[in-house]
């Protein structure tokens, strides 16, 4: 009996978000290549499951976000969108980037080819965006006859500046990797080997003290959109890092390379 050919496989699978497990460092890929790895409404809801998932596991130091084949994503799957359904994908897509930016630890974008509307919505409240040459951005909701969230204007000109950001708004104009890099969208340009580029820096940011790690990436988010970070926040950090600063102080008084615990929480709070 013949068997179908991968491109027939990839053609009848249906559209999902897959989560794959490598040590602490998982990776969810956007799985729809026919068509362009569009997200679906299925597709969001099943990211958003495996982001809250993900956030209660204390042995996760870094995850990555990346797409199936060629592309990262077009943005929203355009066929199930019309104007009575646009404000509730818009909040859908609110509660992504929230869920994103908000994940206690740092989620790095792999981008190659298209990083297009909602895609790049997503992939600027990454902490990280490590790209190869292929990749492409534009935000659009000028395109749409939409209006980009508060907070994504917020986190968009933390990452961009005004200037940028205007250029990105205003015009909807398609930006290659090169552009994109200059703005400050890219954050790491690669030739080739794009996925182990971004494996190998979550294994960095995996032999780091996870406390130092998660209380960086909650600051950094606070003072990016509020302008400061509030001083309970800091205090319940510094609280926090007497184990970590133990082993790392021996380990660098000892010459050799700190094996930090994985992050505990406090249940005293």
């Amino acid at each position: 009996m013949t068997q179908p050919t991968t491109d027939i496989l990839d053609h009848l699978s249906s559209p999902t978000v897959t989560l794959e497990f490598d040590s602490r460092t998982p990776t969810l890929t956007i799985d729809n290549p026919t068509h362009r790895n569009a997200l679906t409404a299925e597709m969001r809801r099943e990211m958003f499951d495996h982001l809250r998932h993900l956030a209660h596991r204390t042995d996760i130091r870094a995850i990555i976000l990346t797409g199936k084949g060629t592309d990262f994503s077009a943005g929203m799957d355009i066929s199930e969108i019309d104007a009575q359904a646009v404000d509730g994908v818009a909040e859908d897509m609110i509660q992504l980037e929230e869920a994103i930016a908000q994940f206690p630890v740092p989620v790095i974008a792999a981008i190659r080819g298209n990083c297009i509307g909602a895609a790049a919505q997503l992939a600027v409240a990454c902490d990280l965006r490590i790209c190869d040459t292929t990749a492409r951005f534009a935000i659009t909701p000028a395109k749409l006859g939409l209006v980009y969230p508060a907070r994504s204007i917020e986190r968009l000109l933390a990452v961009v500046g005004v200037a940028a950001a205007k250029q990105l708004l205003l015009t909807g104009a398609t930006l290659d990797a090169e552009t994109a890099k200059t703005l400050g969208i890219v954050t790491t340009l690669v030739d080739t080997d794009l996925d182990a580029q971004a494996a190998a820096t979550a294994c960095t940011i995996a032999s780091r003290s996870p406390i130092s790690v998660r209380a960086a990436k909650e600051m950094l988010e606070a003072a990016s959109i509020g302008g400061r970070v509030p001083e309970e926040v800091q205090t319940r950090w510094s609280a926090s890092r007497i184990t970590d600063s133990a082993v790392g102080i021996t380990a660098f008084g000892n010459r050799c390379a700190p094996i930090f615990p994985d992050f505990k929480v406090n249940t005293d709070e």
